[in-house]
């Protein structure tokens, strides 16, 4: 009973609802049926006009078309809509052999500086890591000498290129530090803008690496141009000289394993103690290996009882800076120089960076190579057009079954480019680039718009075939009648979009993108469908009666040649005396 009692008063409360909507509505149905009947009254007489300018409705739909490609380089092109996390990822790092005390020291006035701004609602702090806060597919890398600050903003969707802009400007004021500014990167690991400066010398790489961020830095449209390379560490190269040491008697194995005693130690005797054995180590004294010029002053012993001579007599001493970590890609060693851009066009931020690198003047030994994102972005692109290219196939094959004919789908197919001009208009006037998720709406495209082309070509058939109708009759009632169910199935495809694309939150620029470009093209489409297909279905339909009648005459003509050809020379013609 209770069941029941609840059923009932479900269904009361659904009933309710329907006759309250449909009150509420009843305005809206009654402004779309009059507008729909005006539309009905005039569509035909538009379309037989439109039918006799066949060239006209054909160059209109041309220039839409041309017009959609070329907004594509104003729209821009990117992988994937950058996702609005509220979160920034700075990292900081300090000159190697910095203590983790005046590291934490560090950070926490970095802490302090992020805090002072409005926008930063907390700061979570790791010491002794660089790199991995909310980056995925990163874990960061363990460095007394970095830090890295995950910075939470109040809101998501604040301006988190503006305020990254503010903290890094804020944050250089910070002596003895080098800052980096970031959002978390979803989806991919790679730069946005990343060039590979490929070769073998590092002093070169590095030097050739330098040259390359500078033209990132006056590249217009990128910002946040940085060299991905660690600060080495400073230590004494020793390179001796063989002629000296042959002098000597003396060999480079021999010197080195004599310094490397005097300096590291080597193993005198083992000592047990309990289960272990622990090596006896004997070495130079602290005060003998402090310094450059205690080092130059250690002896070597030459070989066969010839006494010592001093280290800087066989060696050239000095400092330098050697490489934390040598990067390597494919095999090859690499220098990474990367920024992003400023702006949504991925695509023409690569396009201008590589004219510009083609001026730089780089050693033969060293060759330059755009990698990051804008490789991932070259084979997701080439992935979606196969993708595209694939979904008309199949569509075709199943028109081409269904109506028995391969010039008809040929016709319906036109609807899929005359979708692109509102697709590209759509992106563009809410601020979306053509990335991989809009290229998604667009192989959806496909399967939508041929629907209503198919609806209309259908009874255009029907109307000739079984009614005997004539073409441009046909051609008339057909639009006239499919009208309604064309409007009807368009605007209910839209209207379910509309939730999709405008209400805002979380995953929005994952969203927008998608249903953005089937909305546009959708309602472009449709409009030039009901003008566009029936004029290209009249022109193939007279071309095709046309070569039907040259072939008929044709056969009738050669028929009559054989016939006349069959009377021997000595037989008459009927009718002939």
């Amino acid at each position: 009973g209770a069941v029941a009692k609840g059923t009932g008063g479900l269904l009361w409360v659904l009933r309710t609802a329907i006759v309250v909507l449909s009150r509420a509505l009843r305005p809206l149905g009654r402004a779309f049926d009059g507008a729909y009947r005006a539309l009905e009254s005039r569509y035909p007489e538009f379309l037989g006009m439109a039918l006799r300018r066949p060239w006209a409705v054909l160059g209109i739909a041309a220039l839409l078309l041309a017009g959609g490609i070329a907004l594509v380089p104003r729209t821009g092109v990117s992988l994937v809509p950058e996702l609005s996390q509220g979160e920034l990822v700075v990292e900081l790092e300090a000159a190697p052999g910095t203590s983790l005390a005046r590291m934490e020291f560090l950070a926490r006035q970095a802490e302090d500086v992020a805090l002072s701004h409005a926008e930063v609602q907390e700061v979570f702090t790791n010491v002794g890591v660089r790199g991995g806060a909310g980056t995925l597919g990163r874990t960061g890398e363990r460095e007394r000498h970095a830090a890295t600050l995950l910075v939470r903003l109040d809101r998501i969707g604040s301006d988190e290129d503006r305020v990254a802009a503010a903290l890094a400007e804020s944050l250089s004021d910070l002596p003895g530090l080098m800052v980096r500014v970031d959002r978390p990167r979803l989806f991919t690991v790679n730069a946005p803008v990343e060039v590979e400066v490929r070769g073998f010398d590092l002093n070169l790489l590095n030097q050739v690496a330098g040259d390359v961020r500078d033209v990132l830095r006056n590249l217009p449209g990128v910002s946040g141009v940085e060299e991905e390379r660690r600060q080495g560490t400073p230590e004494i190269a020793i390179r001796f000289d063989r002629d000296l040491l042959a002098r000597q008697g003396l060999t480079v194995g021999d010197a080195a394993e004599a310094l490397q005693a005097r300096v590291r130690g080597s193993a005198a005797t083992e000592f047990a103690e309990r289960d272990r054995d622990l090596n006896v180590l004997v070495r130079a004294r602290e005060g003998q290996r402090a310094s450059l010029e205690d080092l130059a002053n250690l002896r070597l012993d030459i070989p066969g009882g010839g006494g010592s001579v001093p280290l800087s007599a066989v060696a050239s001493l000095g400092f330098q800076e050697g490489p934390v970590e040598i990067v390597r890609r494919s095999g090859s060693r690499v220098a990474l120089v990367e920024g992003r851009p400023a702006g949504t066009d991925l695509a023409g931020t690569i396009s201008r960076l590589e004219t510009a690198l083609q001026g730089l003047n780089v050693p033969t030994e060293i060759s330059l190579q755009v990698a990051g994102q804008s490789r991932d972005l070259r084979e997701s692109v080439r992935s979606m057009q196969l993708a595209i290219l694939l979904a008309i196939f199949l569509v075709y094959l199943v028109m081409a079954s269904q109506f028995e004919s391969f010039r008809l789908p040929g016709v319906i197919l036109v609807s899929v480019p005359l979708a692109l001009p509102g697709a590209v208009a759509g992106l563009w006037i809410t601020g979306y680039p053509i990335s991989v998720v809009a290229l998604i709406g667009m192989v959806m495209l496909v399967g939508i718009v041929v629907n209503n082309a198919i609806v209309l070509v259908d009874y255009v058939n029907t109307l000739r075939r079984d009614e005997g109708y004539p073409l441009d009759q046909a051609l008339q009632e057909a639009g006239r009648v499919r009208l309604r169910p064309i409007l009807i199935s368009t605007l209910t495809t839209v209207l379910g979009l509309l939730p999709l694309a405008l209400i805002p939150g979380e995953g929005a620029e994952l969203r927008v993108p998608l249903a953005i470009p089937v909305i546009g093209g959708l309602l472009v489409a449709t409009v030039l469908t009901l003008v566009v297909i029936p004029v290209l279905y009249r022109a193939f339909e007279i071309r095709g009666e046309r070569a039907r009648i040259e072939a008929e005459e044709g056969a009738g003509a050669r028929a009559h040649g054989v016939r006349t050809g069959d009377l021997g020379e000595g037989e008459a013609a009927p009718g002939t005396a």
